[in-house]
């Protein structure tokens, strides 16, 4: 299933500094780059966490768009990553120019002399994921294989109840894990019609709200 790219830079504790003087040299020293700081500043405080907002001016394989970068998580190890990746101007890009230009941004910021030399890192996800990395916990991912092995688009109640029993593992266990992941690879990887697709996925919410609401109860 293809998804979007997600960028991850960090740096070691004791360096946060250091990364934010990499990401401004980056800016002075990488063509078309430019680091965006009084957006940079508006976005910090909307996010409340260290953020940058790093402009591309645009070529001929790419239109001018932002990259926006924000400290994930409180670890001592300063970590950066890419909720967003955004035209410059009104409109939107597709996701072949969101995943070039999140690979671009990192291939670039490697190049910076003295980057590595700092303990920083900056990779790149993939582009291509399955059901594994879609639904990461085996037992959550048992239970919904188990509903795929049916026979699901026949709609019987037992193949509902096994996907009702994929929603209850999920709430169990407190997965992270999107619908919105699974209707995609649904559609793309199993070539369900988007009727159904959308059917499982409305299941999928409409039962974790249900669950997380009889917690609280």
């Amino acid at each position: 299933m293809k998804i979007h790219r997600e960028i991850v830079v960090t740096a070691p504790p004791g360096n946060h500094g250091t990364l934010g003087a990499t990401l401004r040299q980056f800016c002075r020293a990488m063509p078309y780059w430019w680091l965006d700081a009084k957006g940079s500043k508006r976005y910090a405080v909307a996010t409340e966490r260290q953020s940058y907002l790093i402009a591309f001016e645009g070529d001929y394989d790419l239109p001018p768009l932002v990259v926006a970068l924000t400290r994930k998580g409180e670890g001592k190890r300063l970590r950066l990553h890419s909720p967003n990746i955004f035209p410059q101007q009104s409109g939107q890009i597709t996701m072949t120019e969101y995943n070039s230009a999140a690979l671009r941004f990192v291939t670039d910021l490697r190049a910076v002399p003295g980057f590595a030399r700092t303990g920083s890192t900056a990779l790149v996800t993939s582009d291509n994921v399955g059901l594994a990395a879609i639904i990461p916990g085996k037992r959550c991912r048992d239970f919904f294989t188990a509903y795929l092995q049916g026979y699901p688009l026949t709609y019987h109640g037992s193949d509902i109840r096994n996907l009702d029993l994929f929603v209850c593992a999920l709430h169990r266990y407190r997965a992270n894990v999107s619908p919105d992941r699974i209707y995609a690879y649904l559609l793309e990887d199993l070539g369900w019609k988007d009727a159904d697709a959308q059917w499982v996925r409305n299941r999928i919410r409409n039962g974790l709200e249900v669950l997380a609401a009889n917690r609280v109860f």
